[in-house]
């Protein structure tokens, strides 16, 4: 998109069509569609008064962007939360997976992973922009006539009926960022469910990593302050940590999340921060580091892991309907709202890749430069008495506990779309009544309930973090951030106009998807 300048933001809210009067510019500037009817305007400026739906006030001056209140909705909460989705304590593998094929390969998987998941989430979004104006007819797309997509100028489109509350995206626009909408206009009415059943297998899958975690940094905190051989029930502590994590999974929105998302982000940091200490204070093994150990196999394993973390796509579509209207001094303020939500989620996702690449990259790194080949696959396990100092053991243990809470808020950060994945489910089953009524309280509390006591006790029979990403990665996340994404674009008429673009987003999501697939199959057979 081609975006105004602070300074010529003026004169693109009063682009009119000639003959309008100069009153409309104030009017429209406003965001009423009440004010700007009242004054005459034609239809594509009431298309463009109705599509701003209460912009956020705010001035630029009063501080700096980072330093501002997070807004639920917002680019940086969608960029933390997105963030702290793909993120999680499954970036404790990140080092073993960074050793598996050596620094130099293994930066060059990280890149690689990085830059496909970047572009399928693009994709993603948009595909379903490309749906969004479908649905508005014909008048003008943006609200500066002549910005659009790399296309070129977007022919006109009629507006979406307006929203049902103010500072909201209107239900029709809500509808048409989801996965279930997609997947029923390409393929039937009843495509969607598939998706909804993918979308829950994999948060089941990710809650039940989430409970393995704490059940082992909670042995290793046992074993450090205590005895090596003490050993607690992993049933009992299946039912205390669902008792912590069940009060943090009742909410229904990710914008009530906020804080537990900047909080997981801190704890990744607080990782990185420790591993670096212990570059200087630990005693790794002294066997020389590990370069370059090209195999197909460990490469093939490297891209895989290194993908689960980027893995934000199941709650891609939840942030993107989720984002609230531009500030007024914002540079997509002039644009058309669905326009600028496009905007500024593909600067979302752009930001959430190159965060998760950063952090990805130094842990990996510093976990395989202190631990070398004795890397394992919860790094934090390698920290013992016989290797650290007794202050970095003190250190290991608060972000353990730290760590166990962040596991605590990664668990209700997947449920909100696990939860909603079921119960459409639930609906085709037994039909929108028995959905309705689950998706209340107290009955929507009950299944919740359900829903982490059995992955907790899930979660008790398993051991193998490794695996479990690795298998998830392969199958489900395979299919949500690699062939369905594949399938939307070809199926749509983005870049039609750019063979060559075209051709080799196509080849690059197609070779993603047989790398996962294989790479699964080779960990079920052991090879």
């Amino acid at each position: 998109l081609k975006l105004p300048g602070r300074a010529d933001r003026g004169h693109c809210l009063g682009a009119m069509p000639a003959g309008a009067a100069a009153g409309d510019g104030a009017a429209l500037a406003t965001g009423s569609p009440q004010a700007c009817a009242q004054q005459g305007c034609t239809t594509n400026q009431m298309t463009m008064a109705s599509s701003r739906e209460m912009p956020l006030i705010g001035s630029p001056s009063q501080g700096s962007r980072l330093l501002r209140p997070l807004v639920p909705g917002g680019v940086r909460s969608s960029v933390i939360a997105l963030c702290a989705t793909a993120l999680g304590t499954g970036v404790l593998s990140m080092p073993l997976a960074m050793q598996t094929s050596g620094l130099v390969a293994g930066w060059a998987m990280l890149l690689l992973a990085t830059g496909m998941v970047a572009l399928s989430g693009d994709v993603l979004v948009r595909c379903s922009h490309e749906q969004e104006q479908k649905t508005r007819g014909q008048d003008e797309a943006t609200a500066c006539g002549g910005a659009g997509l790399e296309e070129g100028p977007m022919p006109g489109r009629t507006v979406l009926p307006p929203p049902a509350s103010p500072g909201t995206a209107s239900l029709a626009a809500s509808q048409v960022r989801s996965w279930n909408f997609l997947l029923e206009l390409h393929i039937g009415p009843r495509a969607g469910l598939l998706l909804e059943a993918i979308v829950c297998l994999f948060g089941c899958g990710v809650s039940t990593m989430y409970f393995v975690f704490m059940y082992q940094f909670t042995d290793g905190i046992l074993r450090s302050q205590f005895s090596h051989d003490i050993q607690v029930s992993h049933s009992i502590l299946a039912l205390v940590f669902s008792a912590c994590v069940l009060p943090l999974s009742l909410p229904t929105s990710l914008g009530n999340m906020q804080w537990l998302t900047v909080f997981v982000f801190s704890v990744i940091a607080g990782v990185i921060v420790l591993l670096l200490v212990g570059l200087g204070t630990c005693h790794g093994p002294s066997e020389p580091l590990s370069w370059l150990n090209v195999s197909a196999r460990g490469l093939l394993k490297s891209f895989c892991l290194f993908i689960f973390a980027h893995m934000y796509h199941m709650n891609l579509y939840t942030v993107y309907a989720g984002l609230c209207p531009p500030h007024t001094w914002g540079r997509t303020f002039p644009l058309q709202r669905d326009v600028a939500d496009l905007v500024r989620m593909r600067r979302s996702l752009r930001s959430a890749a190159l965060s998760n690449f950063a952090l990805v990259a130094v842990l990996s790194s510093a976990g395989t430069a202190l631990w070398k080949g004795t890397t394992m696959g919860n790094v934090m396990s390698n920290f013992t008495k016989q290797t650290c100092r007794p202050d970095v053991m003190v250190a290991s243990v608060i972000m353990q506990v730290a760590l166990i809470l962040s596991a605590s808020f990664c668990i209700p950060l997947n449920m909100v779309q696990t939860r909603a994945s079921l119960l459409t489910l639930l609906g085709a089953a037994f039909g929108e009544r028995t959905r309705d009524r689950l998706g209340q309280a107290p009955l929507r509390h009950l299944l919740t309930t359900c829903m982490i006591l059995g992955l907790a006790f899930l979660a008790s029979e398993l051991a193998d973090v490794a695996s479990i990403i690795g298998v998830l990665s392969g199958t489900l996340g395979t299919a949500l951030m690699f062939m369905l994404p594949a399938f939307f674009y070809q199926r749509s008429g983005l870049d039609i106009k750019r063979p060559f673009r075209r051709n080799a987003t196509l080849t690059a999501l197609a070779v993603s998807s047989i790398a996962g697939l294989t790479n699964v199959i080779l960990t079920v057979l052991k090879v």
